[in-house]
């Protein structure tokens, strides 16, 4: 029941999402030294997703389960175990209650939803000088694609 009221109050949130995204894909696209270094990232992104990280299953099993456990920790949940595999995948214990449901409906979908290394080097753009912002934006690009 929880996931169709959830579902249904999307529904509401859809059409501002998607102008607020259009507005802000249309922002970037204005401003070349924003936009230039991003889409090389991106493309250096799937480079090396084809060529070289989609062969670390261990590596890819880790992304996904760190996501399941930065969203538990943004719910406030205990991390009880953190357990990653090569072959057999992976697994996050948290505690519960903390948004009850929703809460965990949201931390089951983020790996669907939430870009974990670029959640996380977001964080570092106050303590990058300027003469850097390019390379930056580069690598932020290549984290989004992953």
């Amino acid at each position: 029941m929880m996931k169709f009221l959830f579902a249904l109050f999307a529904l509401f949130l859809i059409p501002g999402a998607g102008i607020a995204s259009m507005e802000g894909i249309v922002a970037i696209f204005q401003h070349r030294e924003i936009w230039i270094p991003v889409v090389i990232g991106l493309s250096s992104g799937v480079f090396l997703y084809v060529f070289l990280i989609r062969r670390w299953q261990a590596f890819l099993t880790f992304e996904h389960e760190l996501t399941h456990a930065l969203m538990a920790l943004l719910f406030f949940r205990k991390i009880h175990s953190f357990v990653v595999t090569g072959k057999r995948g992976g697994l996050v214990r948290h505690s519960g209650n903390f948004g009850g449901a929703f809460g965990d409906l949201m931390i089951t979908a983020a790996p669907y939803y939430l870009p974990t290394f670029t959640f996380i080097v977001i964080w570092f753009i106050p303590l990058v000088p300027d003469s850097w912002i390019f390379w930056f934006d580069l690598f932020l690009g290549v984290t989004l694609m992953f």
